[in-house]
């Protein structure tokens, strides 16, 4: 008989956190050994934590993970644009910013994926030396070539009425099918819960606040 090897039940903290602009959702596992700071995980544009799932079930046995979902996304609150000026990346940055402050983290590394890269960036600028490393992915940092689609979202007043009636978990998965290397590798149950969140009241103007 094979036995496998034990490991130790992982920490799980996560829970909603009031900050100035509504409430957070925080996914916090693992403990960090000794001296590390926490590693915080900011995801992209349309998609919310569950995009680090199997990066955090490894990291989190050696390390205290932080993956919130930004304001707009997954959980977490969606205020009104005209509230969030935007959603502008330093907005994001700022917000994030605070949750470090109310969880009273001295130090921290921040890693961030596609458009959390550009709001990781800010975090760094915003909280200076506290952040010891910053890892961007895949991230937008330069003026991108829209495909038509993308071109027609960001059509005054046409673009947010069709992003926000017109768009569903079709559209949602055929836009994963255009950047993923092979699509027969999509995680249906993934664009389940992107979509379930995306569908929310507020989440699909946020999500089109952040691209214009």
């Amino acid at each position: 008989m094979r036995i496998g090897r034990f490991r130790p039940a992982v920490a799980d903290r996560s829970r909603m956190w009031t900050l100035s602009h509504g409430r957070m959702y925080l996914c916090e596992r693992g403990d960090a050994p000794g001296d590390a700071p926490p590693l915080l995980l900011i995801h992209g544009l349309l998609v919310h934590h569950y995009e680090f799932t199997r990066v955090i079930a490894e990291l989190s046995r050696e390390r205290r993970i932080l993956a919130p979902d930004l304001f707009g996304s997954g959980d977490s609150d969606a205020p009104a644009p005209f509230d969030a000026e935007g959603y502008s990346f330093d907005w994001h940055a700022r917000t994030l910013a605070e949750l470090v402050d109310r969880l009273a983290i001295d130090r921290v590394d921040v890693l961030g994926h596609s458009t959390g890269g550009t709001v990781a960036a800010g975090v760094a600028r915003v909280l200076g030396a506290r952040v010891r490393r910053l890892v961007l992915v895949d991230t937008v940092a330069y003026d991108l070539r829209l495909p038509l689609e993308g071109r027609v979202a960001l059509f005054p007043r046409v673009g947010p009425a069709l992003f926000k009636n017109v768009y569903r978990r079709a559209e949602l998965r055929r836009y994963f099918a255009k950047v993923f290397a092979d699509a027969e590798r999509i995680d249906e149950r993934a664009i389940d819960l992107y979509w379930d969140r995306l569908a929310r009241p507020g989440h699909r103007e946020a999500a089109h606040a952040m691209l214009e």
